[in-house]
């Protein structure tokens, strides 16, 4: 389940978080016979009490470790329950485009500013969807408490001893952090169960197309990509016209189009509403093993050649995604309400002071 509910801007900053912060929480949806833990207070926080042993007394020479970053209604984020979203973000990101992506410069901000905007976001909708535990009868279970136990404990293990000290990294830190994305996760399954999951095939039909394309693009001095004049479009028809007649000969299309393309990809899968119309419209006339005629389109002339005429491992993922997309919006509906009724402060003091290093 992806439930990230505040997208980025930029270059999809974050726009998977949810997805991770959930996943390596790796807690099974509760199982009804299984007894039933009781959550203490109001605001549903973790307690020393509610683990089986306390963490040790950090010494930390961090000036930040004890701060608050983040207040959300009466529950305070402390900096190292901060680090732990920033961490996970940091090894994904700098696994993809390496450690210097924080630096990069989009005008206003930097990549790194606006991923710490983003985590701010990410923790304050945990703390916010969890607050909403006692509307929708969510409960953790003995087994959910094992699993983040040992979750937080394997998470420690795989820490340094200098990142513990320096971030003041507690078992009660880690415990909050898996324990509140559990919670998030547990309201958002309980928001959006009943909805309506009937997805008509027309509306998620996928298909399949190999295809070939006679460029009527340029790029003129600047390096841009513009269109090509009269003439030279004409000069495409002619040879789109040619292809199109060498094509109705040849046994293996997809060998053809590759060899004759001007394209970068010979094959697609997509929906009716994926693509410009009259693309569209051509594609979803052919039958598995059609060839469609010459069609004009934003980049050039195209020739389809239809692959499969219902995928329908697409279309079972397609109608997951707006099944999703349902869940999604109907969440963000809810959550909408929620945060009018929560006060959220930055303390910016202290967020000035954090960065990717």
């Amino acid at each position: 389940m992806g439930n990230s509910k505040i997208k980025s801007n930029y270059l999809g900053i974050l726009i998977v978080i949810a997805m991770i912060l959930i996943l390596v929480t790796g807690c099974s949806s509760s199982d009804k016979n299984n007894k039933k833990t009781d959550v203490q207070d109001e605001e549903v926080n973790v307690s020393k009490e509610s683990q089986e042993t306390e963490a040790e007394d950090i010494v930390s020479d961090n000036p930040l470790v004890g701060e608050t970053v983040l207040t959300v209604g009466d529950e305070k984020v402390s900096y190292s329950e901060f680090i732990l979203y920033l961490k996970y973000i940091k090894v994904y990101y700098e696994n993809i485009f390496g450690e210097t992506i924080w630096d990069y410069d989009l005008g206003d901000t930097t990549i790194g500013e606006l991923a710490k905007q983003d985590i701010v976001d990410t923790i304050a909708e945990r703390k916010i969807a969890k607050k909403q535990w006692r509307e929708y009868d969510v409960v953790i279970t003995e087994e959910d408490e094992m699993n983040i136990k040992k979750d937080s404990s394997d998470y420690l293990k795989n820490l340094t001893k200098e990142d513990i000290s320096y971030y003041g990294i507690t078992e009660e830190v880690v415990y909050q952090f898996f324990f509140d994305n559990l919670m998030a996760e547990r309201v958002y399954d309980a928001t959006t169960m009943n909805i309506d999951t009937n997805i008509p095939d027309e509306e998620a039909k996928q298909i399949t197309i190999c295809y070939l394309l006679v460029s009527t693009k340029r790029l003129n001095s600047q390096g841009e990509l513009v269109d090509v004049n009269g003439e030279e479009k004409k000069a495409a028809y002619a040879k789109a016209q040619e292809l199109l007649n060498q094509a109705a000969t040849v046994e293996d299309f997809a060998t053809f189009a590759k060899a004759n393309t001007d394209g970068a990809k010979i094959e697609m899968t997509f929906g009716k509403n994926d693509i410009e119309e009259a693309v569209a419209n051509a594609a979803f006339a052919l039958k598995t093993g059609e060839m469609s005629n010459i069609i004009e389109s934003e980049d050039g002339y195209l020739i389809l050649y239809c692959i499969d005429d219902y995928n329908e491992d697409a279309t079972l993922a397609k109608k997951e995604e707006i099944i999703d997309d349902r869940q999604m919006s109907l969440f963000q509906d809810l959550f909408q309400d929620w945060q009018k009724e929560v006060k959220i402060e930055l303390n910016t003091d202290i967020w000035d002071k954090i960065n990717f290093d």
